[in-house]
């Protein structure tokens, strides 16, 4: 893996995660996140939205179903916990999302299957900017798909998105800038341990972020 071009790429993610539709009432800069409160309904909606898109990544393996970008902002949360996605994958799918379902950043343009499959499945028109009508409720234990708090890891995600949008410029992040944190984050890598836990720096998180998000690779590397 190029680990600076995913690094770019993960950065316009973030990028991208603050000027869509969806989000724009999450990212607000005026709400105040409360997680001892009562958990924001959007989350709720995207969440039940990501399921439904693991079901039918499982009942269809071979089809490209590429979602909607709130679905893949749920999916990048649920790597950046790299061995509770592990884990959840090997017991819904015996391994991990197939390759050829989705691509994590969005790089696959063709939602197709994507929306036939959803009607089909669910009987339901989905279309990218939804109202909370749209979502439509089935069965499912959400405790046995995903194995942590994946509504509080969604507004701790969102936080950091505003950190990092905020903290520079996209056009910063040079070839040179991003090898120094790769450095950085190669250091901070080799000091961690399950006895010493230490907060890492926005740039250093970043690259962490960037690596949980092939997971995978993530997996041999952390091992």
């Amino acid at each position: 893996m190029d680990l600076s071009c995913q690094v770019l790429k993960y950065l316009h993610f973030l990028r991208l995660v603050i000027i869509n539709d969806d989000f724009k009432p999450m990212v607000n800069e005026n709400i105040q996140i409360d997680f001892n409160g009562k958990i924001k309904p959007q989350t709720n909606i995207i969440i039940d939205r990501y399921v439904r898109w693991l079901l039918l990544c499982k009942k269809y393996p071979t089809k490209n179903l590429q979602p909607p970008f709130d679905i893949l902002f749920v999916w990048n949360v649920h790597m950046l916990r790299p061995h509770c996605y592990r884990n959840d994958c090997l017991k819904l799918f015996g391994g991990y999302v197939p390759n050829t379902c989705a691509d994590i950043f969005g790089e696959i343009s063709n939602c197709s299957d994507f929306f036939t499959l959803w009607n089909l499945e669910y009987n339901e028109q989905l279309c990218e900017h939804k109202s909370e009508k749209e979502s439509k409720i089935i069965t499912y234990n959400l405790n046995e798909i995903i194995s942590f708090k994946l509504d509080e890891s969604i507004w701790k995600q969102i936080l950091f998105t505003r950190r990092v949008v905020g903290y520079r410029n996209i056009k910063h992040f040079t070839t040179n800038v991003i090898k120094n944190m790769i450095n950085r984050y190669d250091k901070f890598f080799d000091i961690i341990s399950p006895c010493h836990k230490l907060c890492p720096t926005t740039d250093i998180d970043i690259v962490w972020h960037a690596y949980q998000l092939n997971p995978r690779l993530y997996f041999d590397h952390s091992n």
